[in-house]
């Protein structure tokens, strides 16, 4: 894990304005564009969280409020039999309203227990889809 890199809150619009942590599922524009996955490994990425509602937490030695976790689905079929590997980010947040600073934290590959499978659970597979955020001009 490198260190904490600052993202604009612009980028999670899913999370705004709502209070649940719901999953959703998208591609490159699904993740903070800190995040670089070549698109030709990308499988999907999910994110779960909520602007409004944070949870205090102490996640791989950072505590603070986080906003949001990523989960980034590669594929490598030279990796095989376990061809999909996981990434787990979380974003967290800082100061007062309105003028809250928004960190990204990760790749956490160490620990996670499903950072090397042979399918992406269905867990992860089945979430509502986050459409595209990016104009098409």
């Amino acid at each position: 894990m490198g260190k904490p890199k600052r993202i604009d809150v612009s980028q999670l619009p899913a999370l705004l304005p709502g209070d649940r942590w719901e999953r959703f599922q998208g591609l490159q524009d699904a993740m903070p564009k800190e995040i670089h996955v070549p698109d030709e490994k990308l499988h999907h990425a999910t994110m779960s969280g909520s602007l409004g509602s944070p949870r205090t937490e102490t996640k791989y030695g950072v505590t603070g409020e986080v906003v949001a976790g990523v989960d980034v689905w590669r594929h490598d079929p030279s990796d095989a039999p376990y061809i999909f590997n996981k990434d787990h980010y979380f974003i967290t947040r800082a100061g007062t309203a309105p003028d809250f600073e928004y960190w990204l934290h990760g790749p956490f590959k160490k620990n996670e227990m499903d950072h090397w499978v042979k399918e992406v659970p269905e867990e992860y597979v089945n979430c509502e889809v986050l459409l595209s955020r990016r104009s098409s001009t």
